[in-house]
């Protein structure tokens, strides 16, 4: 991975010890060579191809099984209308599965929440028939494609399959769930539907809403939170 070179091949390792042939590999960058420790990795998790280095780790190319995409993709769905972060809990699972964070399994971090965002399309179809509700929608939408577009190369490249940068934002953003829930005081005039929402109140939504590109952010704390906060 960018221009990584020179990592001695890893032999057959078995599960618990370390990885054979492999007790020093190499990792030459262009600005100087650095020596790690291997990595213990289950032997099941492994195809026994040529190492590669993945944020700093010793890895052996490991295969997504359909059983863990379906274990991802089921968590997906439990997780992502609840305002626990999605993405965090997929990162963690996969870390818990032995799936180096490869670009690969980034992508399908990714990708796998299009069943989520399917589900409300069909749920929901009729309020994407409402003119105004669409443009609503693509106003509170604004912030957060502004935002990833800008930052999505940072984002994908450092943030994603960083386990330590999940477990802080699972952190901080429940304790300031419990703080917001201690001390906010709901409106009496706020709005009871979706079409009383304000153009104000759908861009506040959508600027909450981008905070959640950082995984371990959940976008149903960050959008409710956004919205109570907004009057609604």
């Amino acid at each position: 991975e960018r221009g990584i070179r020179n990592i001695k091949k890893c032999g057959k390792p078995f599960l618990g010890e370390r990885l054979a042939g492999c007790e020093q590999y190499s990792l030459k960058t262009g600005v100087g060579s650095e020596s790690h420790s291997p990595l213990r990795i289950p032997a099941q998790r492994l195809d026994y191809n040529p190492t590669f280095v993945s944020n700093g780790q010793c890895y052996t190319s490991a295969i997504m099984t359909l059983l863990d995409s379906i274990l991802l993709g089921a968590l997906e769905g439990f997780t992502e209308f609840l305002p626990i972060s999605s993405t965090g809990h997929l990162i963690l699972a996969s870390e818990l599965l032995g799936l180096p964070a490869t670009e690969f399994l980034k992508s399908f971090q990714i990708a796998v929440q299009l069943g989520a965002i399917a589900a409300v399309v069909i749920l929901y179809w009729r309020s994407f028939l409402d003119i105004g509700m669409l443009k609503k929608l693509f106003v509170a939408f604004l912030p957060t494609g502004l935002v990833g577009f800008l930052v999505y190369p940072y984002v994908k490249g450092y943030l994603l399959g960083n386990s330590m940068v999940v477990v802080i934002s699972l952190f901080v953003g429940g304790i300031a769930l419990i703080v917001f829930e201690l001390l906010h005081k709901e409106r009496e005039d706020a709005p009871l539907d979706a079409k009383s929402i304000t153009y104000k109140q759908a861009i506040l939504v959508g600027l909450f809403q981008s905070i959640a590109i950082i995984p371990g952010v959940s976008r149903s704390a960050a959008t409710i939170v956004g919205g109570l906060l907004a009057g609604m």
